[in-house]
């Protein structure tokens, strides 16, 4: 059922980290179109075991400072002098180069795996409305 997809999303706490139709955080790869763009199996994996396949520029990295720092979060951006992280929250922390001793790239994703947390139903709804996100509306017939 699509329209208790939406509650699942919701209840699940998915726009602290995904955005739809601009609600939400830009941590996480953007769903306002994946119905258009992914399919139901593709959508399942990612909600059961998210670090299969993490979308490119969305992995997770962690920067060992001076003075015993350390940042995680995934890559904003880079300049010749500077580096940018997105926290979870969507706040961007930014170091100079010359604070970095360490960047390590994390495997994985930081989504968890959402297979001990909805039920069967919860992913099956969910995966229902992730696939009505981008698709053109239905045409009402007269």
């Amino acid at each position: 059922e699509a329209p208790r997809g939406r509650a699942v999303y919701a209840a699940a706490g998915c726009a602290a980290c995904h955005r739809v139709a601009g609600e939400g955080s830009p941590f996480a790869p953007e769903l306002s179109d994946i119905g258009a763009r992914g399919n139901p199996g593709h959508l399942i994996r990612a909600l059961l075991d998210p670090g299969a396949d993490v979308t490119e520029g969305f992995g997770l990295q962690t920067l060992t400072l001076t003075e015993d720092r350390v940042l995680t979060g995934r890559l904003h951006e880079e300049t010749g002098d500077r580096v940018t992280l997105m926290q979870p929250d969507g706040s961007l922390a930014g170091v100079r180069r010359s604070e970095i001793l360490r960047t390590e790239r994390l495997p994985g994703s930081a989504m968890p795996p959402y297979d001990r947390v909805l039920s069967a139903r919860d992913v099956a709804d969910l995966v229902a409305w992730l696939g009505t996100l981008g698709q053109p509306s239905p045409t009402p017939t007269p």
